[in-house]
């Protein structure tokens, strides 16, 4: 049987498109700094689009990366969270979480919408 990346999905992702247009926040490896856009997030993971051209996305599939969201929930600020970059497009990548963040859908539609 074949499944869409949605169906495979564990969490359900919050599009930015309807919450919060254009947040930005910061990738970092090592000295490598990334202003990024969020375009989705869940409580597992995220995907992010490049916002200056570098000619493609510097990093590649299993590099161990931090993200600065610039969001704060209640359980405190969602800052240097430990990721995993999972796939690598053109000027998007996604990202894994590790530890999965213990906030449900929900609360992260919450933190755009308040």
């Amino acid at each position: 049987m074949d499944f869409t990346h949605d169906e495979r999905r564990k969490f359900t992702r919050i599009t930015m498109r309807a919450y919060a247009f254009e947040h930005h926040c910061g990738v970092a490896k090592g000295s490598l700094q990334l202003k990024v856009q969020l375009i989705d997030i869940s409580p597992g993971g995220a995907r992010l689009k490049l916002t200056a051209p570098l000619g493609g996305v510097p990093l590649a599939r299993g590099d161990r990366v931090t993200l600065d969201t610039g969001l704060k929930s209640a359980r405190g600020p969602l800052d240097n969270l430990a990721s995993e970059v999972r796939w690598v497009g053109e000027i998007d990548f996604g990202v894994q979480f590790a530890p999965e963040l213990d906030l449900t859908a929900g609360d992260l539609q919450r933190l755009f919408t308040s």
